[in-house]
Parts: structure tokens; sequence; C-alpha cells
């Protein structure tokens, strides 16, 4: 315990170099992208501001035509060339499947208070829509943010500016076991369906119960090893801390973001 074992495969069809790295106890596959995108290049701390500035949009903006634009901004950057998403992608798929259910409670619950099937649907597809589009622009933001960006890196300049070593250790982490649940559910799905688990049958609530258990079985034994391993490495003292360095790029899309986030509050 203690030594990093990397193994590294290229992919030539789709720009991608397979890296799998053995740390923490724990075999960990990444995708790495062999092409650099824009967000790449940007510092760790600037990724971190434009994902904070763009939760508040989605929960402070009111008009569709903010979150339509905003909307756009992300497709145009988790678009750009470089990124590749992953098996990250899936997480759409529960996205896309909510979508005819939070129509119908929409719609439904606003039949009911109006006594009026055509307000209603007007109001109910409405909102029902300011609620999807929000969703799906912090969806993005998440994908965005975890594919392009180190959290060895984040952790370095969110100490450089003197945050608490708690929550630095507490963020990382987290951004960390986002690719790896996702990973893990692939895993299940696939050996659920060499046992004869047809993928339809995913959408059945009795069938939860065989993704849900092992997932959450799989991360808790996954959090309890990282911790052991932390505290036998003495992470859980601060490091030191090394300069901020933010080029005139960052500071060009943090004041691009700062404007979205005036823009949407009003001031």
């Amino acid at each position: 315990m203690g030594d990093e074992v990397l193994s590294v495969s290229g992919d030539a069809s789709h720009n991608l170099i397979r890296v799998k790295i053995t740390n923490f106890g724990m075999d960990m596959d990444k995708e790495l992208p062999s092409k650099i995108s824009f967000l790449q290049t940007l510092n760790p701390l600037t990724k971190f501001v434009v994902l904070i500035a763009l939760t508040v949009v989605v929960f402070f903006a009111r008009s569709p035509w903010i979150l339509g634009g905003v909307l756009l901004y992300d497709v145009v950057l988790l678009g750009g060339r470089g990124i590749h998403m992953g098996r990250l992608k899936w997480l759409f798929v529960p996205f896309l499947l909510s979508v005819p259910v939070t129509l119908a409670v929409f719609v439904i619950s606003y039949w009911i208070e109006f006594s009026n099937f055509e307000e209603g649907l007007w109001r109910g597809l409405s909102d029902s829509g300011l609620f999807l589009m929000r969703i799906l622009v912090l969806l993005m933001a998440n994908i965005m943010f975890v594919r392009t960006t180190d959290m060895r890196r984040l952790g370095e300049c969110l100490n450089a500016i003197h945050v608490p070593y708690t929550i630095v250790l507490l963020i990382t982490t987290v951004f960390r076991f986002l690719p790896l649940i996702v990973e893990e559910v692939h895993r299940i799905v696939e050996v659920q369906r060499s046992r004869g688990l047809r993928p339809i049958n995913l959408l059945l609530p009795r069938c939860f119960l065989p993704l849900v258990i092992p997932l959450l079985l799989i991360n808790m034994q996954r959090a309890h090893d990282m911790a052991l391993s932390m505290e036998m490495r003495g992470r859980m003292q601060k490091t030191k801390s090394i300069p901020l360095s933010l080029r005139w790029t960052d500071w060009t899309v943090i004041a691009l973001n700062g404007a979205i986030v005036l823009i949407t509050l009003g001031i």
C-alpha cells in the first residue's frame, strides 16, 4: 500500500488514452483525451468558480431565455474539442426517463389547483420545462467539471486561497467519487445482464434492489478503505500550499461568469 501503478493504452478512433491507476487499494480506470480542450487549459479554481456561478444561475433564474442561454453555453463548452464524457454520458439516461413523469406531475398538480385543464396544461408545461432546464444545466456543468479537472490540482488551488483543509478534502472526494460510482453502476449492470436480467427490466422498481444494494456496499467499502489509507499515509494533516497562478484567460472566464450571475440576479 502506498505505491501507485499506472498503465496506459491508446484508442486512436476516439482520441482517447485509457489510464488504469491503482491507488488507495483501488483500481480506477480513467479515460483521458489525447487532444486538449480549452477548458483543460484553465486553472481548476476557475472551473470551480464557473460551476458555482452556473449553480447560482440555476437557482435564481426565472426567465427561460436566461436558462436557455446558459444551457447553450454549457452545450458549447461540453461539445468542445478534446472533451469525452465516457461512461458519464449514462447520467443522462435517468434524466431522460424522468421527463415524462415530471411533465405529468406538474400538469396534474396545476390542473387540480386551478380546476381547469387548459390552465393546468399551460402552467404545468412551462414550469416543468424550467425545472428540467435547471436540472440539465446542473448535470452538464458537473459532467464538464469532472471530465476536465484534476482533483489533486483543485485541492492545491483551494489550499492556496486558505480554504480549510477539511472542506477541501470533502469537495475533492465528492467529485472523485462521481465517475467511480458511474463506473460501478456499469459493472453491476453488466453482471446482472450476464445473469439474465434484460436491460428493459431496469425500469421496473422491483429490479432496483439488485443494482442499488451492491452499489451502496461497494462505495461504503471504498470510502472505508480510502479513509484508512489516508490515515496511514498521514493525509489528514494539511499539506504545504503552492502559489496560485491565474492567467488572463482565467480572469476573462471568471469575469464572464460573474456578469452572467449579475444579470440573473438583476444587479
